[in-house]
């Protein structure tokens, strides 16, 4: 039974985390320039070198800070 609950309050615990971590990793907005979009995140910063996952699909991010088109 105690075993039980420890896995329960783990279980509890992760899924607060990922919660937590989902909201804030990525609160930004798309920014184009007319010819280029750029991310622009929560804290002023264009976003470079990563994916970025916003409503379901995957965009990436070059080194620019431009998003490329699969």
């Amino acid at each position: 039974m105690k075993k039980m609950a420890r896995m329960s309050g783990m279980f509890i615990s992760i899924l607060l985390f990922c919660c937590f971590m989902h909201g804030s990793a990525f609160a930004g907005s798309w920014q184009s320039d007319g010819t280029n979009w750029r991310y622009l995140d929560d804290t002023g910063n264009y976003a470079a070198n990563i994916w970025i996952q916003d409503g379901g699909y995957y965009c990436y991010v070059d080194a620019q800070g431009v998003m490329k088109l699969g």
